[in-house]
């Protein structure tokens, strides 16, 4: 019985770690205006690179499957979508700042 409820518990605690998404943010004003067209595109490499890094996380692993198990998946699903919004806003940041430079 002491078994049965220590192991319920873990699985509960389990449950509760979601998935680590990489976070990138929007160029500030003060980047967008002192970056080069260089750096510019350097942050776009980066962005990339971010974007791997999220579908690497998103597959089906040990950490997907318990959050299925406990939650549904819902706080994986809702730190994925975050992450990508989070992205999307970066590029769209790098874009504006390029086309304002004329890069």
């Amino acid at each position: 019985m002491k078994l049965a409820i220590m192991s319920a518990g873990v699985l509960v605690l389990a449950g509760c770690a979601t998935k680590i998404y990489p976070k990138i943010t929007p160029l500030s004003d003060f980047e967008a205006a002192n970056m080069t067209c260089e750096d510019l595109a350097e942050a776009s490499a980066e962005a990339d690179l971010v974007e791997v890094e999220i579908k690497r996380k998103a597959r089906v692993d040990v950490d997907a499957i318990t959050g299925v198990l406990i939650d549904g998946g819902i706080r994986n699903a809702l730190a994925h979508d975050e992450s990508k919004k989070e992205l999307k806003r970066r590029r769209s940041s790098i874009d504006l700042a390029r086309a304002a430079k004329g890069c």
